[in-house]
């Protein structure tokens, strides 16, 4: 009984896990967008986390905030978010562990005509098909993104 004991002790000083949550946002976007613009909701489930690994006490990677928001974006194929949360998540068991960032909240689009436009950096963006066309510094330019997975 006292061994049993003293493992359940050991098991739970080796392995340990913590989420804070970070902030609690009305809109949040990597994006420039009118806010006044007709949306349409596309999920209440939108999530994306950046996350690093850490091996015998060497950090593998650096989490990063903006990168949870667009994965959050672009899986849910939206514009921005609502009610968004965001959690910063640890966990290790001995010299194995993970920390970053955790984004949920509720994903919404811009709606556009067949070709519609956003607002980025005061330069129009076009979208069509699941591409968006960024214009480049010369009016003939454009850089395309690819908006699926």
């Amino acid at each position: 009984m006292k061994r049993m004991f003293g493992l359940s002790i050991l098991i739970m000083v080796l392995t340990t896990g913590c989420s804070t949550m970070l902030g609690d946002f009305t809109v949040l976007s990597t994006y420039n967008f009118e806010l006044q613009a007709e949306s349409e909701l596309v999920t209440r489930e939108a999530k994306g986390s950046s996350m690093s690994t850490t091996v015998l006490f060497f950090t593998v990677g650096a989490p990063d905030l903006q990168t949870a928001v667009e994965k959050a974006l672009q899986k849910s194929e939206a514009d921005f978010l609502t009610n968004a949360r965001i959690y910063e998540k640890e966990w290790s068991i001995l010299l194995l562990g993970r920390k970053g960032f955790v984004v949920e909240g509720f994903a919404w689009r811009i709606k556009h005509d067949d070709v519609g436009s956003l607002l980025y950096d005061n330069n129009e963006i076009l979208e069509n098909d699941g591409l968006r066309y960024i214009p480049g510094k010369n009016s003939d330019e454009y850089e395309f993104v690819c908006l699926a997975d």
